[in-house]
C-alpha cells in the first residue's frame, strides 16, 4: 500500500521502506491537471441553437434576455461556439458576437475578454481569407465586430486599410499594358 508522508515538508511516496522523493512541484501540477480534468466535464452545455437543423437556425444576432447584469448565458453561448470552431460564422451565432454580447452585459467580464482574445488572430485570418475571395462584405462584417471590441487595435486598423485597398482595386478598371506603343 502506498502513502504520502508529508512531515518536515517533504514528499515522499513510501512503499515499504523505500523512499522516493516527490518533488512537490510536480504534486501540485499533477493535482491541478487531476482537478482541472474533473472540472472540464461540468460545464458541458450545448445551445439548443446548435440543436437545430441548418435551415432553422436564426440569422440574427441572438438576444439574451437582459432581466439581470448576468452575463454567464451569452458566455455560455460563446464557449459552445467557440468548441464548435463557430468562431466568426453564421452571422448571429458564433463566438464573437455572443462574447461581445456578454460584453455589454458586463465590461469585465473575464470569461468574454479571454474569448475575444482567442478569437481575435482567427478572425483576422478568416477576414484575409474573405479578402483574397473577394467577399468584401463579409471581410467588413467581421472587421467591424472586431472593431467593436477594440476600436483601437493594430490589427483592426491594419484589416481596414488591406480591405479598403482590396476595394479599391477590385472597383478599378483593368490596367491593359502596351497600349500606346506602336
Amino acid at each position: 500500500m502506498l502513502d504520502i508522508d508529508t512531515s518536515d515538508n517533504q514528499f515522499f511516496l513510501s512503499s515499504h521502506n523505500n523512499h522516493r522523493s516527490i518533488p512537490p512541484l510536480i504534486l501540485c501540477v499533477g493535482l491541478a491537471l487531476a482537478l482541472t480534468l474533473t472540472l472540464s466535464g461540468c460545464g458541458s452545455v450545448e445551445s439548443s441553437a446548435a440543436a437545430k437543423p441548418p435551415a432553422a437556425r436564426s440569422t440574427a444576432l441572438i438576444v439574451v434576455p437582459t432581466t439581470s447584469a448576468n452575463p454567464r448565458p451569452a458566455l455560455v453561448l460563446a464557449n459552445a461556439a467557440f468548441r464548435e470552431s463557430r468562431f466568426v460564422a453564421p452571422s448571429g451565432n458564433n463566438a464573437l458576437e455572443h462574447a461581445l454580447h456578454a460584453l455589454q452585459q458586463d465590461a469585465n467580464s473575464a470569461g468574454a475578454n479571454e474569448i475575444l482574445a482567442d478569437i481575435t488572430p482567427i478572425a483576422a485570418s478568416t477576414v484575409e481569407a474573405n479578402i483574397a475571395a473577394r467577399d468584401f462584405a463579409e471581410a467588413e462584417r467581421v472587421v467591424g465586430l472586431l472593431a467593436t471590441a477594440n476600436p483601437g487595435s493594430l490589427i483592426v486598423k491594419s484589416l481596414r486599410h488591406r480591405l479598403a485597398v482590396a476595394v479599391h482595386r477590385a472597383a478599378a478598371p483593368p490596367v491593359v499594358a502596351g497600349l500606346g506603343e506602336g
